[in-house]
């Protein structure tokens, strides 16, 4: 069954871009860690692996799960929570995995338009800044400060996704609209036509009525009279053969008459055959 209000092609590259960034950050947060100097003694081995524990939670928890699985709530929720913990665990790991943590708010655009894109949006907000905060220094105005970058942060970044959403709702309602605008018209055009076709015809028929009841009130009621008269002649002494001679013509003229007018009935206006004007 058709979606009866298609998505734009903004919304499908953003779609395509909310199931890519997950890999591109994680991949460039290894890249940046790989390249850093400072490898503790180990560091470059738990590195692969806590990246191969994200990735394979990114393919199992949603990109290998069929499309009609992966978008139900619970298992859109299932893989923030995951994305997010791997994240965490990265970014205590390197600070470079700071940048796979972004990916939590490309993600929280799938819990909209509802409270919990806030919520998805502050957890990835708690898990960026936590990570990169010294808590073993962080003093209370500190704290404070960054909870209100936090609170700032929810509410732009979830405010605007949900307004984001709610536009292209209201445009692809109005792009439905003037669909069926469009094919409205284009039935009243075909209906417009349909009944033109009809007058056609029905002046065809019209003017063909016409011509029988003019050949019935000329030419039949003439030749009748004539008929009258030379029968009438027949009854007078001395009558030739000439007599009986138009008396024959007559009669086969009103005949004939009397077919065309038939022919130009209703019943046989299918087998007749008269030009377009």
């Amino acid at each position: 069954m058709n979606d009866p209000f298609p998505l734009s092609a903004w919304e499908r590259r953003f779609e395509r871009a909310v199931e890519i960034v997950p890999y591109i950050t994680l991949v460039a947060s290894l890249v940046i860690s790989l390249a850093s100097p400072d490898q503790p003694e180990g560091g470059i081995a738990r590195t692969l692996a806590l990246t191969a524990l994200a990735l394979a939670w990114c393919l199992g928890a949603h990109t290998l799960l069929p499309a009609a699985v992966r978008g139900r709530r619970v298992a859109v929720t299932v893989h923030f929570a995951g994305v997010l913990a791997t994240a965490a665990l990265l970014a205590s790991h390197h600070p470079s995995f700071i940048i796979y943590c972004i990916s939590g708010f490309f993600l929280a655009a799938n819990f909209a338009p509802s409270r919990w894109t806030f919520a998805a949006v502050a957890a990835t907000s708690f898990v960026l800044y936590g990570s990169s905060l010294d808590w073993t220094q962080a003093t209370t105005q500190l704290i404070v400060f960054y909870l209100a970058i936090i609170a700032v942060q929810t509410v732009a970044i979830g405010g605007g996704s949900i307004a984001g959403i709610k536009i292209e709702d209201r445009q692809r309602k109005y792009r439905k609209a003037v669909n069926d605008l469009q094919t409205a018209l284009e039935e009243n055009a075909d209906l417009h036509a349909q009944l033109l076709t009809q007058a056609h015809q029905a002046g065809i028929l019209d003017e063909r009525q016409r011509m029988a009841r003019e050949i019935h009130d000329t030419l039949a009621q003439g030749l009748t009279g004539i008929i009258t008269q030379l029968r009438a002649a027949q009854r007078v002494e001395d009558s030739d053969t000439h007599v009986e001679l138009a008396l024959n013509l007559a009669q086969d003229s009103l005949t004939e008459a009397r077919r065309s007018v038939a022919a130009l009935q209703p019943h046989q206006l299918e087998d007749a055959h008269l030009p377009k004007p």
